[in-house]
């Protein structure tokens, strides 16, 4: 008798839960049938439901809601997954990528100064040049050579060996 009562209310639920319009019950052939009843942004809301596990509730509208709420709440809730989704990939990163991230991000901007700042600085390294060699070709001699000298010291006094300074150095002397 129990048994009776207890398969009645099975094949209620069943009801209930999937109108079988066919013969086969089977999930997959339920998923079809529910597929093909839905419009197109249902279906990218079902493909999203089964891509990322989000839950039902998520995604279709509750009973009693109507449509544009329904929608509201979804594209609210799909915002906050997005953002959770984000913040967990974030989190998940090594510390090396996170490092080689920052190193990427600081060369761009480094490479966007420094192109901006050629067309600003140029214009103004050539006056420095011009002023510079009209004040050089109104000092005197001595100093001239004075200035030269101190040069002279301060490289050998730096202790660099490099070829640039080696270079400048033999330049200087040949000032003199």
């Amino acid at each position: 008798m129990d048994d009776k009562i207890d398969g009645k209310l099975d094949e209620k639920i069943e009801d209930e839960i999937e109108p079988s319009t066919s013969d086969s019950n089977y999930p997959y052939e339920i998923f079809k049938r529910r597929m093909e009843g839905l419009s197109a942004m249902e279906k990218r809301s079902a493909k999203a439901f089964f891509e990322w596990k989000v839950p039902e509730k998520f995604i279709w509208p509750i009973k009693g809601e109507n449509f544009v709420d329904a929608n509201l709440r979804r594209k609210r809730n799909s915002r906050n997954l997005s953002l959770v989704r984000d913040r967990n990939r974030r989190l998940n990163k090594t510390g090396e990528s996170k490092s080689s991230h920052q190193k990427i991000k600081i060369y761009k901007h480094g490479f966007k100064r420094s192109r901006e700042s050629e067309e600003t600085i140029n214009p103004q390294l050539e006056e420095n040049i011009q002023f510079q060699s009209e004040y050089r070709d109104q000092e005197s001699e001595e100093t001239k050579n004075q200035r030269l000298e101190e040069d002279i010291l301060y490289l050998e006094s730096s202790g660099h060996d490099s070829d640039e300074t080696q270079i400048c150095q033999i330049f200087v002397k040949g000032h003199l």
